[in-house]
């Protein structure tokens, strides 16, 4: 029943599109990141590493209401930014503003998981590139994202299920009116209007599914990437 309503396959393509979206603009800024705080002194590395690790634990409700004072209708940066007129119409309660929030806490999780990965590469890897006749583009794509490769797809699998989880900073911010699978299994167990505890159970089973699908993926290439270290 569920894949043929069209209410809950908008609210399953609606989480998956903000899950997708969210992971890549996440991953790439990420990587720049902790490409950019591998490269800092030890003592600035702790420093940063702890604001980010203090990040990663603001989400949720606190998030959203954040995000309502700084960018709602009235907030301070939409004021701001409409004032110097580098925005117009932009809605914070729209997919727009719930991707800038997705994004937001995808980030502290994306440079967590891959500040360690850029530790193995060998700074002498790329002077042997460098007089080999090989460029730093020639590095990247011969080198640095090879050896990076199975780190760098266990993270997406991880922002991307962490994204598809999302309940309490997405309800919070929209006020549950984004049509997303968590908001959805929620309405039906709890919610005034509607009562199906057995569609929030068969949508709980897909989600389930979905997320435990990703995390067997990701235990399968650190299994791989384990035995190829003990060999």
């Amino acid at each position: 029943y569920i894949l043929k309503s069209k209410f809950i396959k908008q609210s399953i393509f609606n989480s998956i599109e903000l899950a997708i979206v969210s992971t890549f603009i996440g991953l790439l800024i990420s990587l720049q990141g902790a490409y950019s705080l591998n490269r800092l002194k030890n003592s600035s590395k702790k420093n940063i590493l702890l604001f980010i690790n203090m990040l990663s634990n603001f989400s949720g409700i606190p998030l959203a209401f954040a995000f309502i004072i700084l960018l709602g209708s009235n907030g301070v940066m939409t004021i701001l930014l409409k004032n110097i007129g580098l925005i117009d119409g932009f809605d914070v309660y729209s997919k727009t503003g719930l991707i800038l929030m997705y994004i937001y806490f995808q980030l502290p999780l994306g440079l967590l998981l891959l500040y360690p990965v850029f530790d193995r590469l060998d700074p002498q890897w790329q002077e042997m590139v460098n007089i080999l006749g090989g460029g730093t583009f020639i590095f990247w794509k011969r080198v640095g994202i090879p050896v990076m490769l199975k780190e760098i797809l266990g993270t997406v699998l991880i922002m991307f299920a962490n994204a598809m989880g999302a309940y309490a900073c997405t309800l919070a911010l929209t006020n549950g009116t984004y049509n997303v699978m968590t908001i959805r299994i929620t309405s039906y167990i709890a919610g005034e209007v509607a009562y199906e505890p057995g569609i929030a159970s068969a949508m709980s089973i897909l989600l389930g599914g979905i997320l435990i699908f990703v995390v067997i993926i990701n235990e399968v290439m650190l299994k791989k990437k384990r035995g190829r270290y003990e060999k």
